[in-house]
């Protein structure tokens, strides 16, 4: 019998991975809440589970007796269950370790302060106004994922103004060149792909952006490299890395288990069904 795939969500951006694990020779296996998800018609194996029940996710991992998980979606929460569901069955999957830094962008920021890696000056939020910093600021969820509910503040201390629902940080509001890095990370293997031009709408709305693919440099590898080592990023099967080019310098803005919905339109059908394939090898 063919080995089987799970792919952890069935929506749109997941479509193209599941038709590549079937395409490839394997069995596809699909969690979504969402029965009439757009990729559930191109399993061969659907479960009706919210990507984020995990309990119900491993379950049905075990159940169908997965040999591999994986997942194209950018949710905050699907690398998450990946990892578990890995943990939990003893397959290939990003470590505790490497969700927790990539997700979490205080451990993120300071590990990259602490190995000398550049990124803007960030800091926690305090209630005296002597600690508020005196430029301009962005404030970012402590979890989060792109651009979602980052907030542009000129004056700084109109933050203290503000009430929030979840942890936040502030960072140091540059202007630059976006450049966004994509590789893969796996067994022996930790290589940058492709480089992008990334154009963000500015402020005060960060979540739309433009992808323009770039000349690749072998600074890109280095620097790719550099922090998956310093991040412990063991698997991904797919990484990124956000960068904001200013003086000849790269400062690391954030980074992601994950695939941004957009790389799609970068790629001629080709080199995106390759990169699927090789995101499944390296989860088998």
């Amino acid at each position: 019998m063919p080995e089987k795939v799970l792919s952890i969500g069935a929506g749109k951006h997941q479509t193209p991975l599941i038709k590549a694990i079937r395409d490839s020779g394997y069995l596809a296996v699909a969690v979504d809440i969402d029965p009439q998800a757009d990729g559930v018609k191109y399993a061969d194996i659907f479960y009706p589970v919210s990507i984020f029940n995990r309990a119900e996710v491993i379950k049905c991992a075990r159940q169908v007796k997965t040999d591999a998980v994986i997942t194209a979606s950018s949710l905050l929460g699907a690398g998450k269950t990946v990892s578990a569901v890995a943990q939990s069955l003893g397959l290939k999957g990003p470590s505790a370790k490497a969700i927790t830094n990539s997700t979490n962008k205080l451990k993120l920021k300071s590990a990259l302060l602490a190995n000398g890696i550049p990124t803007p000056r960030f800091g926690e939020l305090s209630s005296d106004a002597l600690n508020q910093p005196e430029f301009p600021v962005l404030l970012k969820p402590v979890s989060g994922v792109g651009g979602e509910n980052i907030k542009y503040f000129k004056k700084p201390e109109n933050i203290r103004k503000q009430s929030w629902d979840t942890a936040c940080f502030w960072e140091e509001y540059l202007e630059g060149e976006g450049i966004s890095l994509y590789g893969l990370v796996g067994d022996e293997v930790c290589q940058c792909i492709l480089a992008a031009n990334k154009k963000h709408s500015g402020p005060p709305d960060f979540t739309r952006h433009e992808l323009t693919p770039i000349p690749f440099r072998r600074k890109y590898q280095d620097l790719f490299q550099k922090i998956v080592k310093v991040l412990g990023i063991n698997f991904g099967p797919f990484f990124q890395i956000d960068c904001l080019k200013r003086g000849g310098e790269l400062y690391v803005i954030d980074v992601g288990i994950e695939i941004d919905p957009q790389i799609a339109g970068l790629l001629n059908s080709e080199f995106q069904r390759n990169i699927y394939r090789e995101m499944i090898k390296l989860a088998l």
